[in-house]
């Protein structure tokens, strides 16, 4: 391939023109300055444990917050109430919550 002004570079059968051609070029430099201890994809050369364990580092955060919990008491009127009962409709139901609970059906 030629071409004039344009920046091309070939990686086995792909080929790269422009800035992506101009990346190639500087990540094959820096893979032969400093070359790779293993291979990641064969898993050859270099020394590596045989079956390494990672080990995060814990460490805990205490937290301590006022929670808002709503107080009061609501009545929602010829609500539709869908229950926990198979697929249990009720079409025009009443629900009193009070301080944050279901109180009443």
């Amino acid at each position: 391939m030629a071409a004039t002004g344009v920046n091309l570079i070939s990686i086995g059968a792909l080929t790269l023109c422009g800035a992506g051609a101009a990346f190639a070029a500087k990540a094959k430099k820096a893979e032969k300055e400093n070359p790779v201890k293993k291979d990641t994809v064969s898993g050859q050369e270099g020394e590596e444990k045989e079956n390494p364990i990672f080990e995060a580092e814990e460490f805990k955060i205490v937290l301590k917050y006022a929670q808002d919990i709503p107080e009061g008491t609501l009545l929602l009127k010829n609500a539709r109430l869908i229950t926990m009962e198979g697929e249990e409709v009720i079409e025009a139901g009443d629900l009193l919550i009070r301080n944050n609970r279901i109180a009443a059906l």
